[in-house]
């Protein structure tokens, strides 16, 4: 009898050997500190708090060889040129729509034009917010969507324009969330552009859509963040207290506005229950961050009668000085483009406003920080094809604005001087399952070794009290 529960004792030290690498290889629990969280009203990145200004930059999917485009289409030079001249971990803002990932030729799934913003924004070390759908007609579907849409016409097909090839909403954020949610360089999701519904007390099916349609996505991808994508003004189904209802779907972990007509006013609507103050005061009350996902305002230095550059960048820095000094997290002007239509939001390579959103001082927003210094209409959608749009973003470390910058070593955001926090001190967790292997496997040997002595050779082991191994033999 003694014999055999020996017997078991050397057999469970031994699996104790054999199976502590395999418990060390089992999936992690804890997520990881390379993707943006949320923790209460704040975004964190590399386990810091994460500010950002960035850009919208709709059209960077358009591949006219293959899809039928949104936008102009950059050239592969063009594409690491926008990248590799952002600040590291910025956030642009693109659309993935369904229409940019059916190939023209074939009528077939192809992801050629969004796997290749995917590839260049992972390069240069840059993170993505990703439209899925759009509410308006330009490039998704051939329509605006409508009541019946969100209260479930997003199972089925939807083509007013007649093309017989796409598929559901539904069935298309499946494919497109489960191909890249493991991308390094994903940042955030958004599922529709500006969602709204007719008045008339649409609010709860809205929000039932942000339930159903963003649970689904966060069944497959738990990790990345999901922003609600609202204008945020006085849209039906949005104006008021509506917003707050909007913002309290589950789904919902990021807060958003755009900020358009109120070109000279820093915290445009104060005073409106539908303004940005009042917007800012509703996430925080949901304890949830909010970013400005649009912000417009018209400038050019050749057509006549149009606000200079130079007053628009004035202009832009008052807004993003109140507005990131009221508590938003990041801020993304619309639109850059590689070339201007004259008196419009166009945001092109060389404009003042790139220089001050590769460099302004996000720091001074951060715990510890101690100096100040940093600064829409309405959006022309929907876009044409010859209104090429391209965003650029910037996050955490200040960049020139002259040649491609090489990716950030550091990431954490230092702007000109103003002294950081201390790191504190973390334990790489990468290092757990080594830890819990070594620990396992040496005292499963001792515990091994001391019964087999014990059993085979009659050993008395002074430690056999505490082990519980000291058996009578019969």
């Amino acid at each position: 009898m003694a014999e055999s529960k020996h017997k078991k004792l050397v057999l469970i030290a031994l699996a104790l050997v054999f199976l502590s690498p395999l418990a060390a290889s089992l999936p992690k629990v804890f997520a990881s500190s390379s993707t943006i969280t949320a923790q209460g009203s704040k975004l964190y990145l590399n386990s810091q708090q994460y500010l950002f200004t960035g850009v919208n930059a709709y059209e960077l999917a358009t591949d006219h060889s293959i899809n039928w485009g949104c936008g102009g289409m950059l050239a592969g030079s063009d594409m690491d040129a926008f990248f590799a001249g952002l600040r590291p971990n910025s956030l642009v803002r693109f659309w993935a729509f369904q229409d940019l990932a059916i190939n023209k030729n074939t009528n077939l799934r192809d992801w050629t034009g969004v796997d290749r913003v995917f590839a260049a924004a992972q390069t240069h070390n840059q993170r993505l917010l990703v439209t899925i759908g759009n509410h308006w007609n330009a490039c998704d579907g051939g329509g605006q969507k409508n009541d019946a849409w969100y209260q479930g016409g997003y199972m089925q097909p939807f083509s007013p324009d007649g093309y017989q090839y796409r598929v559901s909403y539904w069935d298309y954020l499946q494919e497109l969330v489960n191909r890249y949610k493991t991308s390094p360089a994903l940042g955030m999701w958004e599922l529709v552009n500006e969602p709204e519904m007719t008045c008339g007390g649409h609010v709860q099916d809205l929000k039932t859509f942000f339930d159903t349609v963003g649970g689904k996505l966060k069944s497959i991808d738990s990790s990345h963040l999901l922003e609600m994508g609202v204008a945020g003004g006085n849209q039906c189904s949005v104006v008021g207290t509506d917003y707050a209802t909007l913002l309290s779907s589950p789904a919902i972990d990021v807060a958003d506005y755009h900020d358009y007509n109120a070109e000279t006013q820093a915290m445009p609507g104060s005073g409106d229950p539908s303004g940005l103050p009042a917007r800012i005061q509703q996430a925080q009350a949901a304890n949830k961050p909010i970013i400005i996902g649009e912000s417009g305002i018209h400038g050019s230095d050749t057509a006549s009668g149009c606000t200079s550059l130079a007053t628009r960048l004035s202009e832009f820095k008052a807004k993003m000085d109140a507005q990131f000094s009221a508590g938003i997290s990041g801020y993304l002007p619309w639109n850059w483009q590689l070339s201007s239509g004259g008196c419009a939001y166009d945001i092109t390579p060389g404009d003042p406003l790139m220089t001050l959103l590769a460099t302004y001082n996000l720091s001074l927003y951060l715990p510890t920080a101690t100096a100040a210094t940093p600064s829409s209409p309405t959006p022309s959608k929907p876009i044409t094809t010859s209104n090429a749009t391209a965003v650029t973003p910037a996050v955490q470390t200040p960049v020139s604005a002259a040649p491609p910058l090489a990716p950030a070593t550091s990431s954490s955001p230092k702007a000109s001087g103003t002294a950081m926090p201390k790191p504190t001190k973390t334990i790489d967790k990468n290092l757990l399952p080594v830890a819990v292997y070594t620990t396992s496997a040496v005292i499963a040997l001792f515990t091994g070794t001391v019964v087999f002595f014990h059993l085979k050779l009659g050993f008395h082991n002074p430690l056999s009290h505490i082990v519980g191994i000291n058996r009578v033999r019969k």
